[in-house]
């Protein structure tokens, strides 16, 4: 059996939950897998499939242990195997009998390694997969919800010349007869800390977006300062083919660090192969949230090509080129061509031609990153820093009123009047000023005092605002449906749109 690299195993596999799916529709497992039965990682899991696993993973713990690393390519156990003295033989029947430098035998050494993933001989992340370039464009900061009390001011309401200053008197900054010393002081110091709280609109997106594409996207939607980085996707990932499990699980790992549901947008050729590629994906998603992996809601949605796209721009659509080979992979995919065309049409329409019309481009990709933010945010968190203010300065004063230093002001007034009788005797007296303003006069008593009430106020902390959207209508993939569901709109979606 599989080490325990994950969790602890679950009481049903995924391919007995397929299995008893079937039997409770009353249907064929066929018509419940989202991709093959051959790539599905949701029907893994037969005796062979478990010989496979173990005999990769064999091979990759002597590669990683060689290596001093947790992660390797597919290729480094490659070379591993071909390079070392051993005689590898493959644990099932296939057309080779011992592992040597061909295309035959790799091309069963990367199977073995999705089967040692899925069925948990090594880790999700023990591969490493170089073939998607993913790049994050809007980073995840902090809120700054409570200020530093340490940095705030303490406001003496009072004012002193610098010595020597002779024409200078000391005074109060504010009128006490218009205003209390309380409300005074409430009105800088909620002032000040109002200007250290922040909320990091990231954060409050109410999801967390990808582009995902099957071309390298123009700079003016994945370059800095482009679509993306302005209208707040988080990350852009490019990559041609069916993009692999180790992808899927790094998608995972940052949604559950974004800690809130997804929103993955795809772009990919209108082809036989770049239509499956959203759906693909669904069923490693759908593998990834069955066995606990993917706890966020995630959905997919199609952005581009798509078939009112290629009507309204008139794009073009080119003969889409059958397979030579004569296996049954090549009759399956030729099959799969006449399938798709007569459900979509004749021919394909790269990705690339949207490229010809850059200012509707634009538009796609902005209308959808605007659907899923929050326009609103500026302003909600505009209106909640003012109330938040407001709450601090009410804090504030409640607290020096219960203290009652508006009543002791007078004590601060006759001090000034000392201070300034003082001050016109500057020649006899400087040493005396001196004394006055150290931390044992008055001023240095009053302003302790006031410090150490202020130190006392329990200020509040900010509540952050929560990005709103909605999410797409009858998404291809949503991980809030049943597996079920699911699968049955993946049909839908290959069928019909």
């Amino acid at each position: 059996m599989p080490p325990n690299h994950d969790r602890e195993p679950q009481h049903q596999s995924p391919r007995e939950q397929i299995d008893a799916l079937a039997e409770q529709y009353g249907v064929d497992v066929d018509d419940l897998l989202i991709q093959s039965r051959r790539r599905d990682p949701m029907y893994k899991g037969t005796d062979a499939d478990h010989a496979k696993a173990e005999w990769f993973a064999q091979l990759w713990q002597q590669a990683v242990e060689q290596r001093e690393s947790d992660r390797i390519h597919v290729r480094g156990v490659h070379y591993t195997v071909y390079m070392s003295d051993m005689d590898v033989e493959p644990p099932t029947d296939c057309s080779w009998d011992t592992y040597d430098n061909t295309q035959r035998c790799y091309g069963y050494l990367e199977e073995c390694a999705v089967l040692a993933r899925i069925l948990g001989y090594i880790p999700l992340d023990g591969i490493i997969d170089k073939r998607a370039d993913t790049r994050t464009v809007t980073e995840y900061g902090t809120h700054t919800v409570q200020p530093d009390p340490e940095s705030l001011p303490t406001p003496t309401g009072v004012r002193t010349p610098q010595i020597p200053n002779p024409e200078s008197r000391a005074e109060l900054v504010f009128n006490p007869v218009e205003t209390d010393y309380s409300e005074w002081v409430a009105d800088r110091v909620a002032s000040r800390a109002r200007e250290q709280l922040s909320f990091d609109k990231a954060r409050q997106s109410p999801y967390h977006i990808e582009l995902w594409s099957e071309k390298t996207l123009p700079d003016y939607i994945r370059g800095r300062g482009g679509l993306a980085a302005k209208y707040g996707c988080n990350v852009v990932v490019e990559g041609e083919g069916d993009l692999s499990l180790t992808v899927a699980n790094e998608l995972a790992q940052r949604i559950d660090d974004a800690g809130k549901p997804a929103v993955i947008l795809y772009l990919a050729d209108f082809d036989v192969k770049g239509y499956d590629m959203p759906a693909n994906m669904a069923g490693k998603l759908a593998w990834l949230h069955q066995r606990g992996d993917l706890e966020q809601r995630v959905v997919i949605k199609r952005l581009a090509v798509t078939t009112d796209q290629i009507e309204n721009l008139d794009l073009p659509r080119k003969p889409i080129e059958e397979s030579s080979a004569t296996g049954t992979g090549g009759v399956a995919y030729n099959r799969r061509i006449t399938e798709w065309e007569q459900e979509h049409g004749a021919g394909a329409t790269e990705l690339n031609a949207l490229e010809q019309h850059p200012d509707e481009f634009r538009r796609i990709v902005r209308d959808a990153l605007e659907r899923y933010t929050d326009p609103d945010l500026p302003r909600k968190n505009a209106r909640r820093s003012e109330q938040w203010e407001d709450d601090v300065q009410a804090r504030i004063e409640d607290r020096l009123c219960e203290a009652g230093v508006d009543d002791e002001l007078d004590d601060l007034e006759a001090w000034i009047e000392d201070f300034n009788d003082a001050y016109t005797e500057v020649a006899d007296v400087f040493e005396r000023l001196r004394g006055l303003m150290d931390d044992e006069s008055p001023l240095g008593t009053w302003e302790s005092m006031v410090q150490d009430l202020l130190a006392e106020t329990e200020l509040p902390v900010a509540t952050v605002p929560e990005g709103e959207a909605t999410l797409p209508d009858d998404p291809i993939y949503d991980s809030g449906r049943s597996y079920a569901e699911n699968k049955a709109r993946i049909d839908r979606y290959r069928v019909s749109e």
